[in-house]
């Protein structure tokens, strides 16, 4: 179903958060009226706050507010959370790092204001910030990758189920959906690759290929071979069939 020799995305670019968490909230019917907090100094914040504005444009939803911060006023919300409450947002779309997520829903809690919170893939990690009130995300919303490990009751009983009837993790999955081998890690290839990085500043790795090289030999990854095209290809084609 898919062209090209290779598909190197592992999940969703960070501004497509944007416009996804958009059309979401309008097919589900969350909300009309929108606000957004961002921090403005910070890309991953600005690139989805821009598409998501694009897409509620496009989907008519209203943001009735939009408001921002930056490094160094970045403790004290009460001015975005008095605005968002002031003009009547039923849901307030946070795209940003579950360290700020975190006072937010603090102090909009301590303020009264109870709407609907909708994050991205930052504010996954919320739970284990120290002193942070859990049940205050009771209901959040957020988008983030698929994470076979996860222990959500749903993700759990989905794993436990492809893994009884196939023998192996969902990884296969995208295989299978792809037509395509799917290479999985290095597990820890981000922090990794800084590493690497800062060891190529100081010369002790000549080139990215050497680095690329290093990686390779430092950290196992595992290959899966697409199965079951036949029965993926029919169902894209029903897929396909939705939009005729």
């Amino acid at each position: 179903a898919l062209s090209g020799a290779n598909i190197f995305q592992m999940c969703f670019t960070d501004p497509n958060q944007g416009s996804a968490s958009a059309q979401y909230i309008a097919d589900k019917g969350l909300a009309t009226k929108v606000a957004v907090i961002w921090k403005n100094d910070d890309v991953y914040s600005k690139g989805i706050y821009e598409t998501f504005k694009a897409a509620c444009d496009t989907l008519g939803i209203e943001i009735v507010s939009d408001t921002t911060f930056a490094d160094g006023n970045d403790t004290d919300f009460s001015v975005q959370i008095a605005d968002a409450q002031s003009k009547g947002a039923e849901l307030v779309f946070l795209p940003v790092y579950y360290q700020p997520a975190s006072l937010i829903l603090a102090q909009a809690a301590a303020a009264g204001y109870a709407p609907e919170w909708f994050g991205v893939d930052g504010m996954d990690g919320i739970l284990t910030m120290k002193g942070f009130d859990t049940s205050l995300a009771e209901g959040v919303m957020l988008l983030t990758p698929f994470n076979a490990d996860s222990t959500d009751e749903r993700t759990a009983a989905f794993v436990k189920k492809y893994q009884d009837m196939y023998g192996e993790v969902p990884n296969q999955f995208a295989a299978d959906a792809t037509g395509r081998p799917v290479i999985t890690g290095p597990v820890e290839g981000a922090a990794i690759g800084n590493l690497l990085a800062q060891a190529m500043a100081l010369g002790d790795i000549r080139d990215v290929d050497e680095l690329r090289a290093v990686v390779r030999r430092s950290e196992p990854v595992e290959t899966y071979e697409p199965h079951h095209t036949p029965q993926w290809e029919a169902a894209y084609q029903k897929l396909l069939s939705f939009g005729k």
